[in-house]
Formats: structure tokens, sequence, C-alpha cells
């Protein structure tokens, strides 16, 4: 359980910087 958790939480984690990055870039 604990592993599934922790892959949900990367892909997250991962998904959340994605969609950030172009943001950020977007507003400079």
């Amino acid at each position: 359980m604990t592993i599934i958790v922790t892959f949900f939480a990367l892909s997250w984690l991962g998904m959340a910087a994605v969609s950030l990055c172009p943001l950020r870039r977007r507003k400079d």
C-alpha cells in the first residue's frame, strides 16, 4: 500500500511540475 501511495504522490508532483514550468516561462 505504501508503494502505491508513493507512486501516486510522485506522479502527481511530476504532473504539477510539468504544468507549472510553462506558466513560469510565459510570465517571464
